[in-house]
């Protein structure tokens, strides 16, 4: 399987699985990327629906997984302690907002991306272009870069960076996001073996 597109987004504060291929390419990214693996990985109980979702708006093929961590009536339980709290702090002379948590976290998703090279020494230059690409990035934008940190035991080669676990294996490199780096290592160890 030959895999075509490197991305450098990041998916904050959740956990999408996606692969993305080249076009031209027979299989199916959901051969790769199994609603299995992401139950075993992330130990998702089997009562636990798994949405599968191909991001169609994409120019490639690809397969993604997102699944519910709250319940309906527990996220309405979130909100209803957000607006309890707003009424309070409006009562109390405070901002409305102080305390809001407006991150209600009710699915997780984890995205992956991956390009493949013709060799593992052109993957491993890509992923230090890659590297370079997004220090400058940030630079330009005026952003303090975020610090690439090495890993070992992933891939030939391999970095985190904010959310991202970033390595070359082989002749791929692939970017991972997915947060803490441990539960990265562990994700891109399950799709290497």
């Amino acid at each position: 399987m030959r895999i075509s597109l490197i991305s450098f987004s990041t998916v904050a504060m959740s956990l999408l699985l996606t692969v993305t291929c080249m076009a031209d390419d027979s299989s199916q990214p959901c051969e790769l990327l199994t609603e299995s693996l992401v139950r075993e990985v992330y130990v998702v109980p089997p009562e636990i629906p798994i949405e599968q979702d191909d991001n169609s708006s994409s120019r490639f093929p690809n397969c993604g997984y997102r699944w519910r961590v709250m319940s309906e009536a527990e996220q309405k339980d979130a909100e209803a302690r957000n607006q309890a709290r707003m009424m309070e702090n409006i009562k109390a002379g405070r901002p409305p907002n102080d305390g809001i948590d407006y991150n209600i976290p009710t699915h997780k998703q984890v995205r992956l991306t991956a390009a493949a090279f013709d060799n593992p020494e052109k993957a491993q230059n890509g992923l230090e272009g890659a590297r370079s690409f997004m220090v400058s990035r940030a630079e330009q934008r005026g952003r303090e870069p975020k610090p690439w940190h090495p890993v070992e035991g992933v891939g030939d080669k391999a970095y985190y960076h904010g959310t991202q676990l970033s390595f070359a294996w082989g002749d791929l490199l692939i970017h991972l996001d997915v947060s803490p780096q441990e539960r990265a290592v562990k994700v891109a160890q399950e799709i290497m073996e």
